[in-house]
């Protein structure tokens, strides 16, 4: 008999549409989403996208700019499940709905893709999340920093499960790092990219990003014929600017977002990929990076990379708002092509259990081995 389980979430972003797709290949799943991520996103789009699995929007009252809250989350946690999975600690109605089982005593088994620990917490918000992470009854986390995250604040050491976090299918993956190079040339002509080497960052054009870190490090670049391309968004902070034309920085260019197809072919051309944010409990562009041979330079504030990279081995983990570290890395890969192959290479070895199949396997595994506990 199928055990039947109901995961609570956030949003339907796509890689999160295509694992639960994948995991109700091994469970009866039923997924409940605090709400759309569109204001037109209707009901009749979401059961277009679930073929293994059933979803539902609650279509919770919103409270700021990313939160909701929905009453009939209550509903859901009354009816039969074998396991209930709060895949965010994060969202008003997965606290509402842990808080609820907590007090009548539903067990529950917490999600968490990545925690990140901050020097001055107030003493409440730490003792709320301790309420909230001890009582659930085991944990799915994406690594060993996210453990101790959990561990903090009352995760039980022998209930923690490890799985790996992914935003695509395996077939995304290049298999040589020739086939990814084979049409490069070609592919820059057609982005209109003349530099010889290209430094790549992603991700949304906000402070937390870092990518001010990137561009004062681009004054101590020793190549002059470097290409800096930051995509993710349509309007650049202010002050970013101002660093440009104060250190008289060069080929620098900021390119509105991508869709997943436009994106690799920027993927392709790079040389290096530089991710230099101040705060991500993950950070899936690592994992499209390394997918595509690329050596990875990130910070000590960035879950995936502490998790993915290993110093010299596939890229480089620099300290958090340290332009000059993280300049000196990347003149290292510039001048070092066999270092930057060779990086290329183990990233794509190593990303190669980081799918949306490996995962979906891996939480089947996990639920296994919590029923023969």
């Amino acid at each position: 008999m199928e055990m039947k389980v109901l995961f609570l979430t956030n949003i339907p972003v796509p890689y999160r549409i295509d694992f639960f797709n994948e995991f109700g290949k091994f469970v009866d799943l039923t997924v409940v989403f605090d709400r759309r991520n569109a204001d037109d996103r209707e009901d009749s789009w979401l059961k277009e996208q679930c073929i293994n699995f059933k979803g539902y929007f609650l279509d919770s009252y919103k409270v700021g700019m990313d939160n909701g809250i929905s009453l009939r989350i209550f509903t859901w946690l009354n009816k039969r499940w074998d396991y209930i999975i709060v895949g965010t600690h994060t969202s008003y109605n997965s606290l509402l709905a842990m808080m609820y089982m907590k007090l009548r005593g539903i067990k529950y088994i917490l999600n968490c893709d990545g925690g990140i620990f901050y020097k001055n917490e107030s003493s409440v918000k730490k003792l709320l999340k301790k309420f909230f992470v001890s009582s659930a009854e085991y944990y799915l986390s994406t690594g060993k920093h996210t453990n101790n995250w959990l561990k903090c604040y009352g995760g039980k050491k022998n209930r923690i499960y490890n799985y790996q976090l992914a935003s695509f299918y395996s077939d995304y993956i290049s298999e040589e790092l020739d086939v990814i190079k084979k049409d490069k040339l070609f592919i820059k002509r057609e982005l209109s990219v003349y530099e010889q080497q290209i430094i790549l960052s992603v991700g949304r054009f906000i402070q937390e990003k870092g990518f001010d870190v990137l561009i004062e490090a681009a004054k101590f670049f020793d190549k002059k014929n470097v290409g800096i391309y930051i995509i993710g968004g349509d309007f650049p902070l202010e002050y970013w600017y101002e660093i440009i034309e104060t250190n008289d920085i060069k080929n620098l260019h900021f390119i509105p977002f991508q869709c997943t197809k436009n994106l690799k072919k920027w993927f392709v051309i790079a040389d290096i990929f530089v991710l230099p944010t101040r705060n991500d409990s993950w950070g899936l562009v690592v994992n499209e990076a390394m997918a595509h041979g690329l050596p990875v330079i990130t910070t000590d504030r960035c879950n995936a990379g502490l998790e993915l990279i290993e110093n010299y081995k596939n890229g480089f983990i620099v300290p958090v708002d340290d332009n000059n570290k993280l300049s000196e890395k990347i003149n290292l890969l510039l001048e070092n092509e066999m270092l930057r192959k060779q990086q290329g290479l183990n990233n794509l070895k190593k990303i190669k259990n980081y799918t949306i199949e490996k995962m979906a396997e891996r939480h089947f595994e996990i639920l296994n081995i919590i029923q023969n506990r």
